[in-house]
């Protein structure tokens, strides 16, 4: 399977048909936004190893002090489903979020998507 199409058959479906109503004038924008949200999606939700206690503390200490003291507030429990820290565990272990893209995403997408994050 192409991991840049949802994993879940029935939001595929869901997308194919939402695409299919487009103007074609429409058509790739979305069709874009499908292919590196539903790659995100598989990089933060299915490839991410679960962030561990030295994770979380290693992310404290790089976010601005009132954030890490509202984080710490919540403790680990609560913090380690949130993206920015499983972001923060993948790219820890050289899993980063931009080498995942680029080795999934066609050349001009990833340029196209690296483009509108910066």
């Amino acid at each position: 399977m192409d991991l840049t199409e949802h994993p879940i058959r029935a939001q595929r479906a869901n997308q194919k048909r939402f695409l299919d109503t487009l103007p074609e004038s429409e058509r790739e924008e979305h069709a874009f936004l499908f292919r590196v949200g539903n790659l995100s999606y598989r990089y933060y939700m299915d490839l991410l190893a679960e962030p561990n206690e030295e994770d979380y503390s290693d992310w404290l200490i790089g976010l601005p002090p009132n954030i890490a003291n509202d984080m710490k507030q919540k403790g680990f429990e609560e913090c380690r489903g949130m993206l920015p820290l499983r972001r923060h565990t993948a790219e820890r272990s050289d899993r980063g979020l931009d080498e995942f893209m680029k080795a999934h995403l066609s050349d001009a997408d990833f340029q196209r998507w690296k483009g509108s994050k910066d």
